[in-house]
């Protein structure tokens, strides 16, 4: 009596295999298209993420560049423009009680009455805050 090994099908079409014991697809067109939709969805939501993060740098940026001393608006504006205040990409906590949010290369952080003050980060600046002891607190924002 022979052993016989169990039919195995292709992950995305379905069609019988054949050919090496781990082979899991016919093609490569398989291989793409299965592994393509396996993708997908976070793909979206990273996509989407991206864009809403480069839409705040860059509504921030207007407004810096707008300004001429004044670098403080009100929260409203920004909302107005579409900025949601829950997408950054990082979070420094200094020495005022607000916390320091960063979008990018701007920076912008809660002041009194509904006010968001708009600061431009340099390049040094964030070296400085990565390099240091481990805690993210740094003065001088």
């Amino acid at each position: 009596m022979a052993f016989t090994e169990p039919t195995r099908y292709c992950l995305w079409c379905k069609d019988p295999l054949r050919g090496r014991s781990d082979k899991k697809f016919c093609d490569t067109s398989c291989r793409n298209a299965y592994h393509n939709q396996q993708d997908h969805n976070t793909a979206h939501l990273i996509k989407t993420i991206n864009y809403v993060l480069r839409k705040n740098r860059n509504i921030l940026a207007e407004l810096f560049e707008m300004a001429d001393e004044q670098t403080t608006f009100p929260a409203a504006v920004l909302l107005y423009k579409g900025f949601q205040f829950q997408y950054h990409t990082e979070v420094q906590h200094t020495n005022s009680p607000a916390p320091f949010f960063i979008c990018y290369d701007f920076g912008y952080q809660a002041v009194k009455d509904e006010m968001v003050r708009i600061v431009p980060i340099s390049k040094d600046l964030l070296c400085s805050w990565h390099s240091g002891n481990g805690t993210g607190r740094r003065s001088g924002i």
